[in-house]
C-alpha cells in the first residue's frame, strides 16, 4: 500500500505549488497540476506506484458506495423503496494482517456488521442532515425476518420477498 511519508512529500509540496500560483492571482488545479508535474516529474516517478495506489482506492471507495445497482441486483421490490442502499461496506474493527479493513457486498453482511458499519458513518461528521436514512429504514423493515443479528441481509430479504408473495 502507499507509503504516508512519500505521499506527506508530494502533499506539501503540491501545497506550496497551488499556494504559489494564487499568490500570483486565479488559478485553476488542471494549472497547479501542470505546474507540480513539470517541477518535481522525478519525485511523481518515484512515488507513481503510491499515487496509482491512492487514485485506485479512492475509485474503489466511490465504486462501494454506489448505490445504482444494489436494486437491480437483489429484492427489487424491496430495495427500490429505500434510497442509498451501497454496494459494498468497510466495517470497522475488523482488519487484516496489514491492517486493512475488511469489505463486503451488502447483501451479504449480517445485521450487526451493517449496524457497526452505519453507526460508524453515522457517527462521521455531514452535512446531510440523515445520513444513511435508507439503510435504517430498510433493516427496520426486513429485521423481523431475521433469526439472529448474524442473519445476513440477503436472507432476510428473501423471507421478507416470501412473505411479500404469500400476502
Amino acid at each position: 500500500m502507499a507509503s504516508s511519508k512519500k505521499l506527506a512529500e508530494i502533499r506539501n509540496i503540491l501545497q506550496k505549488v497551488q499556494i504559489e500560483l494564487e499568490r500570483r492571482g486565479g488559478t485553476s488545479s488542471p494549472k497547479i497540476l501542470a505546474a507540480f508535474r513539470e517541477r518535481h516529474a522525478n519525485l511523481i516517478r518515484g512515488a507513481s506506484r503510491d499515487l496509482e495506489d491512492v487514485a485506485l482506492l479512492r475509485l474503489l471507495n466511490q465504486a462501494s458506495t454506489r448505490t445504482r445497482s444494489i436494486s437491480t441486483q437483489v429484492q427489487p421490490d424491496l430495495f427500490k423503496d429505500h434510497p442509498g442502499i451501497p454496494v459494498s461496506i468497510t466495517i470497522p474493527g475488523t482488519s487484516d494482517s496489514q491492517g486493512n479493513r475488511r469489505r463486503q457486498l451488502f447483501t451479504k453482511s449480517s445485521f450487526h456488521d451493517v449496524n457497526v458499519w452505519l453507526n460508524n458513518d453515522s457517527a462521521r461528521p455531514t452535512k446531510r442532515r440523515l445520513r444513511r436514512p435508507g439503510v435504517a429504514a430498510l433493516l427496520a423493515e426486513i429485521r423481523p425476518f431475521a433469526a439472529s443479528d448474524d442473519t445476513l441481509i440477503e436472507d432476510a430479504a428473501k423471507a421478507w420477498e416470501k412473505a411479500q408473495k404469500s400476502i
